[in-house]
């Protein structure tokens, strides 16, 4: 596939912006992420969803762009924060606040944060298409791939060899996720765990997912569009 953008595609990378405000750059693309993120969730479910955090500005943020000479337009995004980050800020993994109402997941999600390391597990989310894109098919299956692929190149590189997400039935976020390799989030004895009503999506059913390996259609789009991620810009220590 062709890139079907008239000016330059450029992958952002946005390391916790908190410790890194003082960068004028940081500054600026957190407020492309933030515009992204509020019109993407403000078109898909109006104002009833406050989509906005404080991991917001301690987690990375992954932002693909158009780029003209100064003018940075975004596209797609998605946002990833570990649980050692978290515990550095002295804040609950932001999961263990989505699971927070099910007594389940809440148990078995701790549990697997007390066998790994911290840095071994990531919370993914936020992912966003910019509504402007979404009714062109070229457009938004492109978006759509690059975010795969580079939701992959940037784990690999991460060395996260566990990635957490919840996903929407309603939506269908759910069948993306299977298709780059997730699967449903499983207690300790195998057991898959039940879907749940998220309090930041209400009414909506969801499902805790994970993957450690994604898929082989996903590596092959990680693999297309790796010239893109060799050339991103990486902002923030």
């Amino acid at each position: 596939m062709k890139i079907p953008f008239e000016n330059e595609v450029k992958i952002f990378v946005i390391r916790c912006p908190y410790f890194n405000w003082a960068d004028p750059r940081v500054q600026r693309l957190f407020g492309k992420f933030i515009e992204c993120k509020a019109v993407g969730y403000q078109k898909e479910y109006t104002q009833r969803v406050f989509p906005l955090n404080v991991y917001d500005f301690i987690a990375t943020l992954i932002l693909m762009a158009e780029v003209r000479e100064d003018e940075i337009r975004p596209l797609s995004m998605f946002k990833s924060v570990t649980h050692s980050v978290c515990q550095y800020y002295r804040r609950p993994f932001e999961l263990m606040e989505v699971v927070s109402h099910e007594p389940l997941l809440l148990y078995e999600v701790q549990a697997r944060l007390a066998t790994q390391p911290g840095d071994s597990i990531a919370y993914n989310s936020s992912w966003t298409i910019a509504p402007v894109f979404r009714k062109d098919p070229e457009k938004r299956d492109f978006l759509r791939d690059l975010t795969a692929a580079t939701l992959v190149n940037y784990y690999q590189d991460a060395g996260s060899p566990l990635v957490l997400s919840v996903a929407s039935r309603s939506r269908k976020t759910d069948r993306f996720h299977l298709e780059g390799g997730f699967s449903v989030f499983q207690d300790r004895l195998g057991h898959s765990l039940p879907d749940f009503i998220s309090p930041f999506l209400p009414g909506e059913s969801t499902v805790l997912m994970e993957v450690k390996h994604p898929s082989p259609k996903w590596r092959a789009y990680a693999e297309n569009w790796e010239g893109l991620w060799n050339a991103r810009e990486v902002l923030g220590q």
